[in-house]
């Protein structure tokens, strides 16, 4: 008999008691033995009723009776008029009955026993469709009994089953993870290629996605190799906002006890300041007209709120002036303006006649550390937000810094470009400017820039054309603060203090991250254009600050002594343990949130966040807003080639300038010519005023003299340089293109230049009014043509005709 159903349950279900049942079977489970005796004795359709009532499932007990379908005895035995009716079902249950009573073939007999039973046949699918009912009629069965033959009795009902929900459980779940396994596989070989479980992560070679490091090792382990960096393009971003208030932390008031416990002794301390600098300036005077220092401040008359306070000895021709100062604070504040008033272990202040000129200042009230003044300063600031304004500044880039140390006089090739706009409601500012470093020569362009509103300036002129700029056009200061320097010796110096400053720095995030106070908690695997990143979370335990401070700076200050990048300071340390220090922090804390991406193959760094949120307090204006900083800093192509190109077409500076002042090309040209001039003539008289005769040769004086101050009669128009010291090099005659024609007696010289005198300097509408005076000004301290200049005058040909006018007269 084959019975087809639709039931209201799982096919998890289905499964699973197929699953048990036949498991059954094959333990040799007495079901079975019960199905067969029932078989044989005409009883099937009790049984099946008994077995349903016992919680055996319809679904297997029809898949064992369809096993069961084998040739039981003659045809002829026995008839069976009807079928008996199928088993109530349960709830929601819709059964589509197709009775077949099965037709047994000749010479077969029933299996005594399951070992005599074939292996049973899979379950039919169950029907989908309400299948309409069939009219029952008369079949012919096998027959179970000889006609006539009292029933035999159904042996014992087999046991109800056992309970099986938790291996239903634990069958479906592992049925659930296992396509869990292929989904998340599949999805992680598509985004990052293979799946590494991170357990054995660690111990993959790395070629094939593992990493040396476990995901604790790694971010310890990338400041030890920032200096593998040595070439990689950069982006750095930063933007601010104001927006309707979410969820930023609102500033605090945190109170500092100490600061209102020694607020008495401070205004005292204060008082006692104001009357040593009315002290110093008085003994500032006499020294000043040379009268000698007094025995006592008291012949000095003075209005001091505290005279005893002081100590003064005349001491010689000088003298020796002592003040005691009572408050920390303010022995705080005075040792950061001078750290050498005091000496070591001591509160007095020892001054002597070198300490006249000295600047010593305190302020009214006392100074709050700088963490709680950053926190204070924010509430008013927070209280001029407005939604209209808004901005961003960001640098894109590339450079490779192992240039700098190919020698101390290139510049490492590089490109930079900066981008920022600065929204404030209806106005609105743009900057794109780029440069471009190449084979020690500077190129740069502004493509965007707010006009300049004073001096005439009028950039229109210059944007979008590359601009060439020689190393030799910038300044010292300039060419240091990359690491490049003429002198040999000031860069070995710039090496080895970035040397230093990067082993120091990587000592204090190593100990920061060994004592727990740097805190690196790992969040994702992110995908990147060069592979996958690990994400971390950054945050700092404020518990362990004080005394990883005070750990750390003493160890550094004792291995580097003056190189230290920062000292111990007991009055910082005392207020990194204080209650206002911790709830500063905590609130940093939370408005900070730092994030820092690594490659887990190479253990470098990658890419940083920062994000603040900062919102006035609630009684404050505008604490319906709330303010967001953003910044980000990443770097890609790590340690490959740069591709920096020289620009096609360019101009130089000197363009620069004439475009930019409105100068004609002559107004121009002469400027440059008489500053040319100048320059060398003052350096002449600064070689002079040094000891030496007037040198022979204008090559000498590139070379080194002592800088002096030049006191003659060169200063008379404004173009002259306040300083004199060695010429870089001795620039030419701007019309010939020739060397200035120069002679020497060793006690006066003769300069000889060419001079184009402007045809029209009388229209200065049309350029800047202050450089085009320079012009007209010139115009008549220059004659055209051959001029000389000597150490008396910038041309003998304008004074000899000066002269003849005056005699004509």
């Amino acid at each position: 008999m084959t019975l087809r159903c639709r039931l209201n349950h799982s096919y998890f279900d289905i499964i699973f008691d197929t699953i048990v049942f036949m498991d059954k079977i094959n333990k040799g489970s007495t079901i079975y033995d019960y199905l067969v005796q029932a078989v044989r004795s005409g009883r099937t359709e009790q049984a099946k009723k008994d077995l349903l009532s016992s919680g055996y499932m319809l679904d297997s007990v029809e898949a064992a009776l369809k096993e069961i379908g084998v040739e039981l005895a003659p045809e002829s035995q026995v008839q069976v008029s009807s079928v008996a009716p199928a088993p109530t079902l349960t709830e929601n249950t819709e059964v589509t009955a197709e009775v077949v009573q099965p037709t047994a073939q000749t010479g077969k007999t029933l299996p005594n026993s399951y070992a005599e039973v074939s292996t049973p046949k899979p379950i039919e699918p169950i029907a989908t469709q309400v299948v309409p009912e069939v009219p029952t009629a008369p079949v012919k069965v096998a027959p179970t009994a000889p006609v006539g033959a009292p029933l035999q009795p159904l042996p014992p009902l087999p046991s109800k089953p056992k309970n099986h929900g938790f291996l239903k459980f634990l069958a479906i779940l592992i049925v659930v993870l296992i396509v869990l396994i292929i989904g998340i596989g599949g999805a992680s070989y598509y985004v990052y290629g293979w799946f590494i479980p991170p357990i054995i992560e660690k111990y993959v070679p790395a070629w094939i996605g593992g990493t040396e490091y476990s995901r604790e090792e790694l971010f310890p382990a990338m400041f030890e190799h920032f200096s593998d960096i040595k070439s990689s393009s950069f982006v750095w971003t930063a933007s601010f906002r104001a927006e309707p208030y979410l969820d930023a932390p609102r500033v605090p008031e945190i109170k500092y006890d100490k600061l209102n416990a020694d607020k008495e002794i401070y205004a005292r301390d204060v008082q006692n300041i104001n009357d040593l600098r009315t002290i110093l300036y008085a003994l500032e005077s006499r020294n000043r007209y040379k009268s000698p220092f007094p025995v006592s401040l008291g012949s000095l008359n003075l209005k001091l709120k505290n005279a005893q306070a002081f100590s003064y000895t005349k001491v010689g021709t000088g003298f020796l002036l002592k003040l005691n100062i009572e408050s920390d604070a303010a022995k705080y504040a005075l040792e950061k303006l001078s750290p050498k008033l005091f000496a070591i272990g001591s509160n007095t202040i020892s001054l002597t006649e070198k300490n006249l000129s000295d600047y010593i200042y305190l302020q009214g009230e006392i100074q709050r550390p700088s963490l709680l003044a950053m926190i204070d300063s924010q509430k008013e600031a927070l209280g001029l937000l407005s939604k209209e304004v808004k901005g961003s500044v960001g640098f894109e880039g590339a450079m490779d810094i192992n240039a700098m140390k190919l020698s101390t006089t290139t510049l490492p090739d590089g490109w930079l470009k900066i981008i920022g706009d600065l929204a404030l409601g209806d106005s609105t500012y743009n900057v794109d400017v780029e440069g471009i470093s190449k084979d020690n020569v500077l190129f740069g362009r502004i493509n965007k820039m707010p006009s300049i509103p004073f001096f005439g300036f009028d950039l229109s002129t210059i944007k979008g054309k590359w601009i060439q700029v020689p190393s030799s056009d910038l300044n010292s200061s300039s060419i240091s603060a990359l690491g490049v320097t003429p002198y040999a010796s000031e860069y070995n110096e710039i090496a080895r203090n970035k040397a230093l400053t990067e082993e120091q720095s990587l000592e204090i995030f190593k100990k920061a991250m060994e004592s727990g106070l740097l805190r690196a908690t790992f969040i994702t695997v992110e995908p990147s254009n060069e592979g996958r990143l690990y994400k971390y979370l950054v945050a700092v335990d404020a518990k362990n600050l004080a005394d990883f401070y005070e750990n750390i700076s003493k160890k550094i200050e004792q291995k580097y002594r003056d190189k230290a990048l920062f000292k111990y300071d007991k009055t910082t340390s005392e207020f990194m343990k204080s209650d206002a220090y911790l709830n500063a922090m905590k609130y940093l804390n939370q408005a900070i949130k730092l994030n820092v991406w690594i490659d887990p193959e190479s253990a470098q760094f990658r890419k940083m966040t920062l994000v603040y949120k900062a919102a006035a307090p609630e009684n404050y204006p505008k604490a319906d807003l709330q303010a967001v900083f953003e910044t980000s800093y990443s770097i890609a192509n790590v340690n490959q080639k740069q591709d920096i190109e020289t620009p096609e077409n360019f101009i130089t500076t000197e363009e620069v300038e004439r475009l930019i002042s409105g100068k004609t090309v002559e107004q121009f040209e002469m400027d440059k010519q008489s500053y040319a001039v100048l320059s060398v003539r003052k350096t002449l008289a600064g070689y002079r005023e040094s000891g030496r005769p007037f040198p022979f040769m204008l090559a000498e004086l590139t070379e080194d003299f002592p800088t002096t101050t030049v006191k003659s009669n060169l200063t008379y128009h404004y173009l002259d340089p306040y300083g004199v010291g060695p010429l870089k090099e001795i620039p030419n005659d701007r019309y010939t293109k020739l060397p200035f024609i120069y002679s020497s007696t060793g006690e006066d010289y003769r300069l000889q230049y060419q001079m184009r005198l402007p045809k029209d300097t009388g229209d200065t509408s049309s350029a800047n009014s202050y450089d085009n005076y320079s012009s007209s000004y010139l115009n008549g301290q220059f004659v055209e043509g051959l001029n000389t200049a000597t150490s008396k005058t910038m041309s003998e040909e304008v004074a000899k005709s000066q002269k003849n006018k005056s005699k004509t007269r």
